[in-house]
């Protein structure tokens, strides 16, 4: 599997899909409206979408202000339904800003899942929908 930038995904079919049209057909909408897909990691018992915050999405605090990009917070990570058989987690890195010459730290907020459950909403309702 290729890491780092994703740019095109080239299928058998000699059709091409750009990376923006997998993320819709897969992520809930709430995430591919404010993350971007970075790179998969295909593991043993999982694939791992590393998704990060759109860079445009600047904290309302610091709109019009003179602000550096100070990192990511830490990531959260949620389970989403499965490709292939396999897991899928979507690690999803917020970043973090800073007013210049400043040292207090500005990230969105977001609520991705539900309180206790560490799934994508959609997920756990089709989850909670089969008990």
């Amino acid at each position: 599997m290729r890491r780092g930038k994703l740019e095109m995904v080239y299928l058998p079919s000699k059709m091409t899909m750009t990376i923006e049209t997998l993320s819709k057909a897969i992520l809930p909408e709430e995430i591919e409206a404010v993350f971007r897909l970075e790179d998969i990691k295909d593991e043993v018992e999982a694939t791992v979408f590393i998704l990060h915050e759109k860079q445009e999405l600047v904290p309302k605090e610091l709109v019009g202000k003179e602000i550096v990009f100070d990192g990511f917070c830490n990531p959260l990570e949620l389970v989403h339904f499965p490709i292939k058989g396999k897991k899928l987690y979507l690690r999803l890195y917020r970043r973090r800003w800073k007013e210049k010459n400043t040292t207090k730290h500005y990230s969105n907020k977001y609520e991705l899942h539900d309180a206790g459950m560490k799934a994508t909403k959609l997920f756990g309702a089709f989850l909670k929908a089969t008990l």
